[in-house]
């Protein structure tokens, strides 16, 4: 899992959004559109991250609701968490 995640989040385009959503969801539980406002990015560009991520196991979202649905980090995600936040230092983002 750990070079899933090194790959998605440092050697693929758009790692570094990826990067900032997981940083947002680990504060709070957030659905799409709340993200895309938060992080100043476009709504179709969230979805498209979040879809990667859901697709590699990194966050789920809650399934029985299609608008709105919240998004959370897996165990998966979790048992990463010492790399993310070594990616996530070395990135230096500013919020």
């Amino acid at each position: 899992m750990k070079e899933t995640v090194l790959w998605l989040l440092t050697g693929s385009r758009g790692g570094k959004n990826r990067v900032r959503i997981i940083n947002l969801i680990y504060k709070k539980p957030l659905n799409a559109y709340r993200i895309s406002e938060e992080l100043n990015l476009n709504y179709n560009t969230v979805n498209y991250h979040l879809k990667i991520l859901k697709e590699h196991k990194l966050l789920y979202c809650n399934k029985n609701v299609k608008y709105g649905a919240l998004y959370f980090v897996t165990d998966n995600m979790n048992s990463c968490r010492e790399t993310f936040d070594e990616i996530l230092e070395n990135l230096n983002l500013e919020e």
